[in-house]
């Protein structure tokens, strides 16, 4: 019995720790590492694979921001997050940010992928407190999902590699302030 809760508590100790190491330094720079070695998930069958990015700055700002990633997958960002849900019109780049400062997983499809695959991905939103849903212009495929510094592309919302991505990386520790809110902020999801 002593055994067991020694156990438990080196890991609470180790998991103390590693939130410790993951919080916010005063200025929002150095307290976010590069993500090296993010947990696996299945790549699509078209074989895309999670795609990782070092996120230098997460500063709150009141103006546009010019992000490297299409959609963004962190750096600085509106002070008031996106309300997660589904949205059937884009929402703005520095609020969804902020949300996936937060933990959220941004689901994000071509305006032009049919109404029964739009619909798949909006229930895979039903339930989650951090998952945010939209159409976004100009994406580089005909879906994307994006967290703190991850990305995968898809071609169908059936594939499971989708469901495996939100389970994965929703509230995940890659995320600089995971279950911080992801409602009562900017937006009305439909």
């Amino acid at each position: 019995m002593k055994s067991t809760f020694r156990t438990h508590l080196a890991i609470a100790g180790m998991a103390t720790l590693l939130v410790a190491a993951g919080c916010n330094s005063s200025d929002g720079t150095a307290a976010n590492p590069p993500v090296s070695d993010p947990p696996t998930t299945p790549s699509s069958p078209a074989g895309q694979p999670v795609t990782t990015f070092a996120i230098a700055s997460f500063e709150h700002v009141e103006t546009p921001v010019s992000y490297p990633q299409t959609p963004p997958v962190g750096g600085d960002h509106h002070p008031g997050w996106q309300n997660c849900g589904v949205y059937d019109e884009p929402v703005p780049n520095e609020n969804a940010v902020h949300s996936l400062e937060h933990g959220a997983v941004w689901v994000t499809y071509d305006a032009t992928l049919a109404a029964s695959e739009v619909a798949q991905l909006a229930k895979l939103a039903a339930g989650q407190t951090h998952v945010l849903v939209s159409p976004f212009p100009e994406i580089p495929a005909p879906i994307v999902l994006s967290a703190w510094g991850v990305q995968q592309r898809f071609d169908r919302a059936d594939d499971p590699g989708i469901a495996a991505f939100i389970q994965t990386y929703q509230l995940g520790v890659q995320a600089p302030e995971p279950g911080a809110p992801c409602s009562r902020g900017v937006g009305e999801p439909s």
